[in-house]
């Protein structure tokens, strides 16, 4: 493997151009040697091992539950394709930084976030058609797993997704990575959440969400769209 020029930095991670060499290419499922290595600060708390391993186990997922929904919606007509999300893998070194992960590399030029790890969208994507298909995503993820698992931070080109978070019910939060909001973040969700005609299209129903006043219950803004209008 070797590291090529630095890319960018987040708020957590850092991130390199890189090759890799004596990999088989059925593995990697990439018909290319373009790369990207994600390193963490320096000073970023806890394990490095830990860390990157949930990264991988939530990109894992994450990917998953990408490609059920990608059959899914196949079948739906007027949907569209869905963007996938991409593989991560954990990598081990000699010396120092012993652990990183890996992922192939995507179109930086179309890069767009449609949702952060707090459940709340960026207002573009509330506008986008892809962004729009990434909240009926979420919306769907919540739903599929029962309450236990909500898709979130999603972002990336319009053909692939990355770095990818996923907020869980709170007894399991130890499964993912520091992104993890728990149920803190299905409730921003579902209080900012306004379903678009995809969601329609995919049959799901706005959130029924306590009123903390305790005198009942409250809706989100999940609308019901008409299927004949266009979706934009």
């Amino acid at each position: 493997m070797k590291r090529n020029r630095f890319i960018s930095a987040g708020g957590m991670r850092k991130c390199y151009a890189a090759e890799i060499f004596g990999f088989p290419e059925e593995f990697l499922n990439r018909a290319s040697d373009e790369w990207v290595l994600k390193d963490y600060l320096e000073n970023v708390n806890g394990d490095r091992y830990d860390l990157c391993r949930k990264d991988v186990q939530t990109q894992a997922v994450a990917q998953t539950l990408g490609e059920i929904f990608s059959k899914k919606v196949k079948g739906i007509e007027g949907f569209g394709a869905f963007p996938r999300i991409l593989p991560s893998f954990l990598v081990q070194q000699v010396g120092p930084p012993n652990y990183f992960t890996i992922e192939p590399k995507i179109d930086s030029s179309s890069y767009v976030k449609h949702i952060n790890n707090d459940g709340l969208p960026e207002p573009p994507s509330l506008r986008s058609q892809l962004g729009q298909k990434c909240l009926a995503f979420s919306h769907w993820s919540l739903k599929f797993t029962g309450g236990r698992f909500l898709v979130c931070d999603v972002q990336g080109s319009e053909d692939a997704l990355t770095d990818i978070q996923i907020a869980s019910v709170d007894k399991e939060r130890e499964l993912f990575g520091a992104g993890n909001l728990g149920e803190g973040g299905f409730t921003q969700f579902k209080r900012s959440h306004e379903c678009n005609p995809y969601c329609t299209l995919l049959g799901l129903e706005r959130f029924k969400i306590a009123s903390k006043q305790g005198s009942g219950d409250e809706y989100g803004k999940c609308g019901r769209f008409r299927k004949k209008e266009k979706l934009a």
